[in-house]
């Protein structure tokens, strides 16, 4: 939690930003009750609505008792790299209506690379025997993802596109060539726009001891961002913050790094001026005035610490 309370520090002290955004609009009725109980959701909000129509937004989160909007909200900043309809479409099919199962479901992104038709949902829980939406979403923290098969399609490619014989692309086995979680990880930043498996791989923060089949699931789930923004926030949380990010928290980098984006600063300087407690409109004129020294934002977050 030493991590979570330094980002929320460091967002905290730009909440005059984030009230100003937010009060410019749209402000759907139902989601500004959520704020209006637990204002820090307006960071996580704020990126949401840059994907979600707000009308949608409001009527997926009003499915939710208000207690768990906050958790339901962080769930989804991890995945605005997906549509909207796609993102239900996933939950009320595959993941029977639970949202915390998207959080660890990476085997759904090899069924999204296959089918890119928008029949992926529909196919993937049709291999699970489940024949309709379910009526009712919900949110339970203990749950864990479906199991969803290896699809034929995949293993075809897997031997089209990397010479692989169908018998080396395993489900479990670390060993194998090409294992189940690490083609699926792989293929969640190739839908989420990342310049190619090489990039992603150089991007992998060093994990040892770790096996690639632990360690890109855990990594994919900051597939929204830009390699740029990652490499940024895990160099100013190692150099300012309480402890370096361990890769089985990468994903609390979302909330920060997507409300940054929103500001408009460079993604490499975004980090540095969340650390200084630089205000947000302040590095928007400084970045237009060409005045933000990299540098000088790391002195100022030393001094900040």
């Amino acid at each position: 939690m030493l991590i979570q309370k330094f980002l929320d520090d460091l967002l905290d002290a730009s909440t005059p930003y984030w009230r100003s955004r937010w009060a410019a609009g749209p402000r759907p009725a139902h989601l500004a009750r959520h704020v209006d109980r637990d204002p820090r959701m307006i960071r996580a909000v704020l990126p949401l609505l840059d994907r979600w129509e707000p009308r949608r937004l409001d009527e997926f989160l009003g499915c939710f008792v208000p207690e768990q909007a906050g958790r339901i909200a962080d769930a989804l900043v991890q995945h605005v790299d997906l549509e909207p309809a796609e993102l239900e479409s996933w939950v009320r099919g595959p993941l029977r209506g639970d949202v915390h199962q998207l959080l660890g479901c990476t085997m759904m992104h090899l069924w999204r690379d296959m089918f890119r038709d928008g029949s992926a949902p529909a196919r993937a829980a049709a291999s699970l025997g489940i024949t309709g939406p379910a009526p009712h979403l919900s949110y339970h923290d203990d749950s864990v993802p479906p199991d969803l098969p290896f699809p034929s399609e995949a293993r075809r490619a897997a031997r089209d596109d990397f010479g692989l014989d169908p018998g080396h692309v395993d489900l479990l086995d670390p060993l194998h060539a090409m294992p189940a979680p690490v083609f699926a990880a792989l293929s969640r930043f190739r839908l989420a726009g990342w310049p190619s498996d090489e990039a992603v791989l150089t991007a992998l923060p060093a994990s040892p001891g770790q096996p690639l089949t632990v360690a890109l699931p855990a990594f994919a789930r900051v597939a929204c961002l830009t390699p740029e923004e990652i490499d940024g926030w895990l160099t100013m949380i190692a150099g300012v913050g309480p402890a370096p990010l361990p890769l089985d928290q990468i994903w609390r980098l979302c909330t920060p790094a997507l409300a940054w984006r929103r500001v408009g600063v460079p993604a490499a300087v975004a980090p540095w001026c969340a650390a200084a407690r630089l205000p947000p409109e302040e590095a928007e004129a400084m970045h237009r005035a060409g005045t933000l020294d990299p540098a000088g934002l790391r002195a100022l977050a030393l001094l900040s610490r």
